[in-house]
């Protein structure tokens, strides 16, 4: 027997785990594919500073131009950008969350939404006015005007 194996003992091999919450992701890789139910789609390889790996899929469907706004924005991406070589290496953040069991029994961590932090898109294009979706013109009940400057 080889003395490689001097010492082995089992330890817990389990990576990185993850909670619900806010997370800067990086884009990893981009391509095109069909989906099961016949649709074309974006898949996003995306990960954590963890080397955690997530999936977002950008679904070409009603919702496909809205989706991919919202994607350009949450990782500073040009707007209109179909090289997928220049999303490489951009970071975003997302909120992540325990998905939807799977038929196995198995729950995984997924993307449940991305985050716009705000960006000024008014070079990148001139007709386009990008207003926050949960803009408000009134103050919250608990907002305290007593500013200490």
């Amino acid at each position: 027997m080889s003395s490689i194996f001097n010492g082995y003992h089992p330890e817990n091999y389990a990576g990185p785990r993850i909670e619900e919450g806010e997370y800067k992701l990086w884009i990893e890789s981009a391509y095109t594919r069909i989906s099961q139910a016949g649709n074309e789609l974006i898949e996003v390889k995306l990960m954590n500073k963890d080397r955690i790996r997530f999936f977002y899929h950008i679904v070409k469907n009603d919702n496909f131009n809205a989706t991919l706004t919202k994607f350009y924005d949450c990782f500073g991406i040009v707007r209109g950008e179909t090289n997928f070589n220049n999303w490489i290496k951009k970071c975003g953040k997302a909120f992540i969350a325990k998905g939807t069991p799977r038929p196995n029994g198995k729950q995984y961590m997924e993307i449940k939404y991305l985050i716009i932090e705000f960006r000024n898109h008014s070079m990148q294009n001139q007709n386009t006015t990008v207003t926050p979706s949960n803009q408000n013109n009134s103050l919250p009940d608990n907002f305290d005007d007593d500013i200490p400057f």
